[in-house]
């Protein structure tokens, strides 16, 4: 016979004396960020990646990838597709890394805008004989012009394996109230785009980036701070988001104990992204390598749970990455028509071999 007296002890037991497990308990998601920012990669580069899983326990990786080699030319989108596919393993998360690249932007039918770099270097056509747009800053584009280039990215990336991403990254952490809503409305993508602003003020204090990032998390109320609602779970991520081409390790210990401090006050999963190019991995390995160590003994010894994040895109596999980059060309439909984005058109191979030719004689002299 039912007993509803025991049930009903059962879960006030449950609940009350043990609200840690029935509810929600501290604990640190160390997530490792590979951003692919819209080059091909030396081998290098790869062969290091590889070594750093072999040396984490939990060897999975979140891909931020650019989907500006796929549009540039055929050569260019089969050795990109390629080496992707070499590299990513089951259990890592495609995310999709946003650029104001010139090809995104050309291909999105956004005319393309000459202005300052984040680093506050003015750019002319003069600088963009094959491509050109990675440090440039979104803001002088309008939330209609970032969408058209995210759908077109996102797209891209679809069609070539790479399922479709959940979260997007902003190149160098630029992030605003616009280009989350721009990002929003494409699929309600996540925003991985924090980088620390201790650490971003150190390195860029003088420079337009730093301003940019500023101006953005100082409007946002503290207990507000750059939480996704995720699975039931809140998520801190930009407060304590590490890139390694500007972290120390010092300062990024003395942030992950911020982060396992935070976790325990307000009782949540906070996920601390360690964020690295991978144009950049032959000088920056060890420290990503020791930072996601570091984080996860941090947490250990703090008295919280390391916990396994979950990839969000689960539409993609190696086998489909593998297959699509057999594929030439890719197939892509006039999907975005109605969103004023025209259907991409690849660039003839030798226009974008002759570019190619005409950008390092440029560098060269």
């Amino acid at each position: 016979m039912f007993n509803f007296r025991v049930l009903t002890t059962f879960l006030f037991f449950i609940f009350v004396f043990h609200p840690s497990d029935a509810l929600s308990k501290p604990a640190i998601e160390v997530v490792p960020i590979a951003v692919w920012q819209g080059r091909q990669q030396e081998l290098l580069s790869l062969s290091l990646l590889d070594n750093l899983r072999k040396e984490w326990s939990d060897p999975r990786v979140a891909h931020a990838v650019s989907a500006a080699p796929l549009v540039r030319s055929e050569s260019s989108r089969q050795l990109f597709s390629d080496q992707l596919a070499s590299i990513i393993k089951p259990g890592d998360d495609i995310l999709l890394h946003m650029a104001p690249w010139k090809s995104i932007a050309d291909k999105a039918s956004v005319p393309f805008k000459y202005s300052t770099s984040l680093f506050g270097v003015p750019l002319s056509e003069a600088n963009c004989a094959f491509d050109c747009g990675l440090d440039m800053t979104f803001t002088v584009y309008s939330s209609a012009e970032v969408r058209s280039m995210i759908a077109l990215s996102r797209k891209f990336l679809t069609d070539q394996g790479m399922g479709a991403p959940a979260a997007v990254y902003f190149d160098e952490g630029v992030t605003s109230d616009e280009l989350y809503k721009a990002a929003s409305q494409e699929g309600r993508l996540q925003d991985w785009s924090g980088i620390e602003m201790g650490q971003m003020k150190s390195s860029f204090a003088r420079f337009p980036v730093y301003q940019m990032n500023r101006d953005h998390t100082v409007r946002l109320p503290l207990d507000d701070l750059a939480r996704d609602q995720v699975d039931g779970l809140v998520l801190d991520h930009v407060r304590y988001g590490i890139h390694a081409e500007i972290a120390d390790l010092e300062s990024s210990n003395r942030i992950f104990q911020a982060a396992v401090e935070h976790a325990k006050k307000v009782n949540r999963v906070v996920r601390i992204p360690i964020i690295f190019n991978m144009d950049d991995l032959y000088y920056t390995h060890e420290f990503v390598r020791d930072a996601v160590l570091k984080a996860r003994s941090t947490a250990t010894l703090g008295g919280v749970e390391v916990v396994a994040w979950v990839a969000k895109n689960s539409t993609w596999t190696v086998g489909k990455g593998k297959a699509a980059s057999a594929i030439v060309p890719i197939a892509m439909a006039a999907t975005f028509v109605d969103d004023g984005v025209a259907e991409p058109e690849f660039i003839p191979q030798d226009e974008a071999e002759l570019a190619m030719s005409v950008e390092m004689d440029a560098l060269a002299h």
